[in-house]
């Protein structure tokens, strides 16, 4: 007679409660419970059965018909001794997507819980990004795996900087196995993934350059002067960026008001900013210095500083014009064709003691080049003595020829009319070529444990990581099996993948020899660019070999049972002797199974694939209308948990 569904829901729940009681109270008490029907409408004969049934159970534990000789003491407890731990294993799916700055990619994570008989484990995900100025979330940071191939998957959300530059910007996550007893070197592993901004250039950063102007400046004490800043951006492909602005007090009493604390500036280009510093009215005659100082906000690791210098003495009243001061940086760039290559420009007011004057630009270009401003629509206001930066962005046709173009800018002071050019050069490669990159590959799952001889099948993905120019690309796939007794299968052995962030998806069947022993295998698989075959990617996948059921583990109990040899025809032999005539029973035997290290997660498991002890058959519990059920649990002093159900019923025929 099998335990309905509902009733055996409710079995579990007790057990639960029952062991997480008997655990509190004491460690080696042994420990008797039992319920019966909480139904009112019982009748008093039934009532009575069910404190019939608690007193034959009850009869048994007394005479040591249960104890810990029920079950394989010895194998189980090995099992509870014999947890070993090894690295997990960690996948990213896709490894590899494609983007524009400011879009976000979403990735599966999965963890594979490569220990050895420790049960249900927690894994602790941390994700290391590219820079500060990249941003992810993990939607489940902690998974809980079983151990023996045991895996979980959550997403990551990657989001990049609206000033990312272009390239390829690699992020990691690590998995860590955070149980107290697991040692360091077994209890994570990592896996990197990545995301691609198409253009093909990477970025390179450097210290910025600072200047400052004047310096000295010279006022009376108690003035309140004004220094103009420049400064230049030295990255190469890093897009725009953010650089802090800051200015230590020369000493106490002075006070200091950066205009722009921060200022944002394209790669290669330039931007100005001011500091306004005052003196106290008693400073003394004499030179006061203090610093500018600048720092990448992406990278602060890049920065530098320039001297300020403040000169306590009468300054000139009389308005003084001269020619104003204009340069490019970098004066050239190159890039292939259709590319916009950005440049800083910087200018200088010259005059002197004549206030706030307006300056305007002109640009000259080479026919067929666009920039995104009108430069003589935007006048810009500077002081005298101060300095300003604006970035101008070039971009030359697709099909412009390789060559080095010149283009100017010109700056005319609205005022005096003083003027000034300078020079700078677009160099072209020539129009857009293809560019190789190697390939992106991962396989899932990463790791899966099966018995030997088992066929075992992954999914290995591949990105073409070439630009766009290439076109679509054949790629083989091989795989390198743990020795030479193992046969596999690859379904495609090639495909066509478009550049640019395409994929494509191979099948691999792995499977092991009969005789193989229990183990954690190795293989990797190899992907090949047809076109160019030094372009390869490798990824690793693991082939797990689980041990046969000769051991009591979670798996193997429901297989082989526990119970000694020989205890159920002694358990039948006893029940015939305290069971009144004229009942039937049905006794289960339960182990309530806790995985090592985890008290409170109880599983209840019938031993011996749930075969009933009887005296009766399905037909004479049916025509005994009401059948009385009573469990009743029991802990062994080495604190195996055993739940025996008994229905009993009274019949006058069969």
């Amino acid at each position: 007679m099998k335990v309905p569904g509902n009733r055996r829901r409710g079995i579990s729940i007790l057990v639960e409660a029952v062991v997480v009681a008997i655990m509190v109270i004491s460690a080696f008490a042994v420990s008797y419970y039992y319920i019966t029907p909480a139904n009112p409408r019982l009748q008093r004969s039934q009532q009575d059965e069910g404190q019939l049934g608690y007193n034959i159970l009850n009869t048994l534990a007394a005479n040591g018909e249960f104890n810990d000789k029920i079950i394989n003491g010895v194998v189980i407890s090995n099992h509870y001794t014999s947890c070993s731990y090894a690295n997990p294993s960690v996948s990213i799916t896709p490894d590899s997507q494609w983007g524009v700055a400011g879009s976000q990619n979403t990735y599966t994570v999965t963890v594979v819980n490569n220990d050895n008989l420790c049960g249900v484990e927690l894994f602790q995900l941390t994700l290391a990004l590219p820079t500060s100025s990249w941003s992810g979330t993990i939607a489940i940071p902690t998974l809980s795996a079983a151990s023996d191939g045991g895996s979980a998957s959550t997403l990551v959300t990657i989001s990049s900087p609206t000033k990312a530059g272009s390239g390829t910007y690699k992020f990691s996550v690590t998995a860590t196995n955070i149980a107290s007893t697991v040692p360091s070197a077994s209890a994570s592993a990592s896996a990197t993934g990545s995301f691609s901004i198409e253009t093909g250039s990477l970025c390179v950063q450097n210290d910025p350059t600072v200047l400052t102007y004047p310096s000295p400046e010279y006022s009376s004490a108690g003035s309140n002067m004004s220094f103009s800043i420049t400064i230049t951006n030295n990255d190469k492909n890093c897009g725009l960026e953010t650089f802090s602005v800051s200015v230590r007090p020369p000493s106490i009493g002075w006070s200091v008001v950066v205009v722009s604390p921060t200022v944002e500036i394209y790669s290669g280009g330039s931007a100005a900013d001011t500091v306004y510093l005052s003196s106290p009215n008693n400073t003394p005659t004499g030179s006061y210095s203090t610093r500018v100082f600048v720092t990448n906000m992406e990278n602060s690791s890049d920065s530098a500083y320039w001297p300020i210098t403040y000169q306590i003495s009468k300054p000139s009243s009389k308005c003084t014009y001269a020619q104003p001061g204009i340069s490019i940086t970098p004066s050239s760039e190159s890039a292939v064709s259709g590319t916009t290559l950005t440049y800083g420009i910087s200018l200088v007011n010259n005059d002197a003691g004549c206030g706030i004057e307006s300056f305007r630009l002109s640009i000259s270009t080479p026919s067929g080049f666009t920039y995104p401003f009108v430069p003589s629509l935007n006048p810009i206001n500077i002081t005298s003595g101060g300095s300003a930066g604006l970035t101008l962005m070039l971009t030359s046709q697709g099909t412009t020829l390789k060559n080095s173009y010149q283009f100017t800018v010109s700056v005319t002071n609205q005022e005096s009319q003083k003027s000034n050019t300078v020079s700078g050069y677009y160099i072209s490669t020539g129009p857009p070529t293809c560019q190789n990159f190697i390939p992106s590959i991962s396989i899932t799952p990463p790791s899966q444990w099966v018995g030997a001889g088992s066929s075992v099948d992954y999914t290995v993905t591949v990105v073409n990581n070439d630009l766009s120019l290439c076109g679509p690309e054949n790629y083989t796939l091989s795989l390198t099996p743990p020795s030479s007794s193992w046969a596999y299968n690859i379904n495609p052995q090639s495909n066509i993948i478009n550049s640019a962030g395409g994929s494509a998806t191979y099948a691999i069947q792995l499977a092991s020899s009969s005789s193989i022993l229990p183990g954690f295998y190795s293989f990797s698989v190899v992907a090949t660019d047809q076109s160019n075959l030094s372009n390869t990617a490798t990824v690793n996948g693991s082939y797990g070999v689980e041990a046969p059921c000769t051991t009591v583990t979670l798996s193997c109990l429901g297989k082989i049972g526990a119970i000694v040899p020989g205890w159920q025809r002694n358990i039948d032999v006893a029940l015939l002797s305290v069971v009144p005539e004229g009942y039937i029973y049905n006794l289960t035997v339960y182990l309530a199974y806790s995985p090592p290290g985890q008290p409170y997660a109880v599983t209840d498991i019938p031993l011996n694939n749930g075969t009933l002890i009887t005296n009766g058959v399905p037909q004479s519990f049916k025509n005994a209308g009401q059948v009385v059920d009573v469990l009743y649990v029991y802990t062994t002093p080495k604190l195996y948990v055993l739940l025996f159900q008994l229905q009993l019923a009274q019949v006058t025929s069969p």
